[in-house]
């Protein structure tokens, strides 16, 4: 045993914690009784905490486990896990942590043994084997099946394992046809054995061997909704021993558990451990045999030789009756059989039948302590009158019956309160009023004691606060004051959880934690040596019905605010709708003065042209009354040759759909059949039932039209007026490139003629040597070779003009912008040079290429390159203009960046306006940027950035698309 198991006594007002699984099976209920027995006997409190599983999931009771986080082990002085309910499972890992959670306390965990943990269990293989042995051994039984619980759980495996290696040591068949899944569940026991007969996988079977009680009783149900008998076609055994093992027809054959003893045995262990003794780490209690009917020995076996004790039914304990009471009775059956007129034994009879059925319940024990009575005494008196015996026997009987009935009448009774006070939880409409119907009906299952602490607020875990709301029977006053929720407890009342044996149960539904219910447990012990329970308590349905009760509550709580929020929302959204409707009602009186007064056509069309609504600016436009228009075909006011086109546009709108829109120009011939430009948008409302018509919003735009084709006149004009310009400057540049050279020439040609007449008359001259004619004509040679290079100059330069002027005017295509640029800046190269401004071109060294017209290109960058030149006309210093080409994202940038003035902030905006500029009178047009801006927005398809600062300079970006067709002509 490990040293954490042991350790000196706590101080005696701590109470020791049980952990378990629900306590409504009668599994769980026995062994709390054994405990409690113990327990109290030596005085020592016990708090209760129902849970459920600890595998999340396990049994569909998530939410129950919460409980267990309440646990605080400084509140105990020990703890008793029932561990076959909280796991299923067959690693202990979950236990083993609440073990650990639970440290230093000492621990004993109860039905099932857990590593290093105190530990004791049932011997389940001894019992079962016991039951094999029986079912193949003494009935001869050889086609047999098990009904298995849950896969993975120990028990079960542990009894199907001895199912196996009995019928296979006995040379039976065992296969998959051998097994049907119960699941631990009456319902699903029942299911799956009504579908295994039916299928006829199994047509031999003879008996169905049950994991539990439970299983079993399902099982039977099943085999009768088969139509087969129990034993005579197909036996049923189970395992356990429950109550209702006694009282199924026929009675069940089964495997006793000594629950009661167990718990006992634990609580003993645990009390050791507190006075700081040692103890065994596993003790182990017996399984036994208990024959009845349901096995079929009586049928299979009537002449076998087999022990008395297999054959005979379970003797009947009678544990309600005192020994001087079963004398009494024994005694007066005797004089009564004898003496056909004393009426004893019918009277003591009645009296202890009605009281003890009324109080105790078991009718079918006093049926078999009858039996057992009538058996001994006839052995006794053989030779008594066989009529009397009968009469006595019969009489006896009618009175258990009697009793039975009267206590059907009386549950039945109790039920109808029960139910009365169930409804009325659910129809309170207070909580304080709730509060009280919960009291009623725990007051009316007798609970002594109880507790109702609720969290504040209801969550999906227990929350850190929860408040006493309910209370009765305690040692002390309610204390409603908040506390927290892991004290289970005010401080105030802290002394409840001392006394005696308190149940600590969640409430909770769905996914809402409410609280928990503190209670006594109102059941009593019939025979402490067996651990029969006197009063069967239903743990389950009161919490189950508490909990749905706060449940209905809260739901109906957040209904009814929800239900109050609505109405002011109802109440909000009315008053909404009502000033919506005054104001649609005001706006609709507006709109339609606004349609009627419109100076824009407004017309709906059907889907065959036809007028069906047009507003009185019809008048103005077509020149006919608007009612004259309704019905009318609109083809017949539109020229012939827009009928078509008009068809096209309608079909497309109808195809598309509702909403779908359109934006066009057209013409329509007025009463005179004058042509008049309209602008506007169509839009299908065919399928609206509010319109059903193709909607036409159009304006005239006759003068608009006359004016754009002036206004487009204008434009050319302007155009040539700037390329005129333009021409100006590079015919200026022309003859200055070429006058320099020329009059160069003219000089040398002048110098050449004076030495060659220099020569001429130096002819027949006695001073003049040969020497000095040398000379006169190597100074006539030089001056001839200088005009002869001045020429070449003016060749070069018109050859350069020839060919720019041929790539300038070659119509759109693609084009080498550098070498363009580089020709360009030749020619206004004199007036940088006569602004005293450097005129740079980056060397690009990758091959650009453009498409566009090549004449446009140059006219962008000679009107970019005179701005610049122009902008630095004022600065001090050294002046620059660069022009640089970058290939930017597939596309071609062109930067043309001076050091001069820069752009002030309020010009900036208006730089690409006509007829704007900032130049002196005769120095600018206005025209040239926006003529730049049309050129490269719509010609080159391509986009201008300026960067400037006042004072440093102006960097213009023109980014040229690469793309081929990104050109427009025109």
């Amino acid at each position: 045993m490990s040293d954490s198991q042991t350790g000196p006594a706590h101080p005696p007002a701590r109470s020791v914690a049980v952990i378990t699984d629900f306590v409504f099976h009668y599994y769980a209920a026995r062994l709390l009784a054994g405990v409690k027995s113990v327990l109290q006997d030596h005085g020592v409190p016990m708090t209760v905490y129902i849970g459920g599983p600890l595998v999340v999931g396990e049994q569909g009771y998530a939410q129950s486990s919460a409980i267990y986080s309440l646990i605080r082990p400084e509140r105990h002085r020990g703890a008793l896990l029932f561990s076959l309910p909280l796991s299923l499972r067959q690693e202990p890992d979950e236990l083993l942590d609440l073990v650990a959670r639970l440290a230093p306390l000492p621990v004993v965990s109860v039905g099932r043994s857990l590593p290093g943990v105190v530990s004791v269990e049932v011997d389940n293989r001894t019992g079962m084997q016991a039951l094999m042995d029986h079912l193949v051994g003494t009935c001869g039984y050889t086609h047999l099946a098990f009904v298995r619980g849950q896969r993975g759980n120990n028990d079960s495996a542990e009894r199907e394992r001895i199912f196996t290696q009995t019928l296979r040591r006995h040379g039976l068949a065992v296969d998959e046809r051998s097994f049907i899944d119960g699941e631990f569940s009456m319902l699903r026991a029942q299911e799956a054995t009504l579908a295994y007969l039916e299928s006829g996988v199994s047509p031999e079977l003879q008996v169905l061997v049950c994991a539990n009680d439970d299983m079993a009783e399902g099982v039977m149900r099943g085999v009768r909704a088969a139509g087969k008998r129990i034993p005579e076609d197909i036996a049923v055994v189970g395992f356990d021993d429950m109550e209702l093992a006694r009282t199924t027809l026929p009675p069940l054959t089964t495997v006793r558990q000594p629950v009661f003893q167990e718990g006992q045995l634990a609580a003993r262990k645990l009390l050791s451990l507190l006075q700081g003794h040692s103890a065994e780490d596993l003790e182990t209690l017996q399984s036994t045999l208990v024959v009845r009917e349901s096995c079929g020995v009586e049928v299979r076996a009537p002449d076998r030789p087999v022990q008395a004790a297999a054959t005979r039914r379970e003797a009947p304990p009678a544990a309600h009756l005192s020994s001087p009471v079963r004398e009494a009775l024994e005694q007066a059956f005797r004089v009564s059989l004898l003496d056909e007129g004393n009426q004893d034994f019918l009277s003591l009879w009645r009296a202890t039948v009605i009281t003890a059925v009324h109080t105790e319940g078991g009718a079918g024990e006093w049926a078999d302590f009858l039996n057992s009575l009538t058996e001994r005494v006839r052995a006794e008196l053989p030779d008594a009158p066989q009529e009397r015996f009968g009469q006595l026997t019969l009489r006896a009987t009618q009175m258990v019956l009697d009793g039975v009935h009267n206590l059907r009448v009386t549950l039945r009774s109790q039920e109808e309160q029960r139910s009365l006070r169930v409804a009325r939880m659910f129809a309170t409409r207070t909580s304080d009023d709730l509060f009280t119907a919960v009291g009623e009906y725990l007051d009316h299952l007798k609970v002594r004691r109880y507790i109702l602490a609720l969290y504040e607020p209801y969550s999906q875990a227990p929350a850190p606060s929860a408040r006493v709301v309910l209370g009765q029977g305690t040692g002390v006053p309610v204390d409603r004051a908040p506390f927290p929720s892991s004290s289970l407890l005010p401080s105030s009342m802290a002394s409840e959880l001392q006394r005696g044996s308190v149940m600590v149960a969640p409430l909770y539904a769905g996914d809402l934690q409410f609280g928990y219910l503190l209670y006594d447990r109102p059941d009593a012990l019939a025979d402490e040596r067996e651990g029969i329970l006197r009063l069967y308590f239903d743990d389950e349905t009161p919490l189950r019905m508490i909990s749905h009760a706060l449940l209905y509550q809260h739901e109906r709580a957040r209904t009814e605010r929800h239900a109050a929020e609505l109405e002011q929302q109802v109440h909000r959204r009315t008053e909404q709708l009502r000033e919506a409707n005054d104001h649609l009602q005001h706006s609709e009186g507006r709109f339609r003065s606004l349609v009627q007064n419109a100076s824009d056509l407004i017309m709906v069309l059907d889907a065959h042209l036809r007028v069906l609504y047009v507003s009185p600016a019809v008048e103005v436009v077509f020149g006919h009354a608007a009612p004259a228009m309704l019905g009318q075909q609109v083809l017949d006011h539109l020229p012939a040759d827009q009928h078509h086109g008009v068809r096209e546009v309608v079909a497309d709108l109808v195809s598309s759909g509702l909403g779908s829109n359109v934006r066009t120009e057209f013409q329509v011939l007025n009463a005179a059949r004058e042509a008049r430009w309209l602008e506007g948008r169509v839009t299908n409302l065919l399928t609206d039932p509010h319109v059903q018509g193709l909607v036409v919003n159009a304006r005239d735009i006759t003068e608009q039209i006359r004016t754009r084709e002036a206004l487009s006149v204008s434009q050319q004009q302007l155009m040539s007026s700037e390329r005129l310009a333009s021409l100006g400057r590079l015919t200026a540049g022309l003859a200055h490139e070429i006058n320099t050279p020329l009059a160069a020439t003219m000089n040398y040609l002048h110098v050449a003629r004076g030495l060659v007449q220099e020569y001429q008359g130096s002819i027949g001259h006695a001073g003049v040597t040969d020497a000095d004619h040398q000379e006169i004509a190597s100074e006539t040679l030089a001056a001839l070779n200088e005009a002869g290079k001045t020429t070449a100059r003016i060749g070069e330069f018109i050859r350069q003009m020839r060919g720019h002027t041929r790539d300038t005017v070659s119509g759109v295509g693609s084009f080498d912008p550098f070498k363009l640029a580089s020709d360009t800046l030749t020619m206004v190269a004199h007036e940088a040079r006569a602004a005293q401004v450097d005129l740079h071109l980056e060397f690009y060294p990758l091959p650009l290429r453009l498409r566009g017209e090549p004449g446009r290109f140059t006219q962008v960058l000679t009107n970019l390159v005179i701005n610049a030149i122009h902008a630095c006309e004022g600065r001090a210093g050294a002046r620059r203009v660069d022009v640089r080409f970058l290939e930017q994202q597939g596309g071609v940038d062109l930067q043309v960046q001076d050091n001069g003035s820069g752009i002030a902030p309020e010009v900036i905006g208006h730089i690409f306006d006509a007829m704007f500029t900032t130049k002196e009178a005769g120095k600018g047009t206005g025209l040239g940027l926006a003529i730049l801006h049309d050129i490269v927005h719509g010609h080159f398809g391509g986009t201008t950035e300026v960067q400037t600062e006042v004072g440093t300079g102006t960097v213009f970006t023109v980014r040229f698309p690469a793309r081929e067709g990104a050109a427009q002509a025109g």
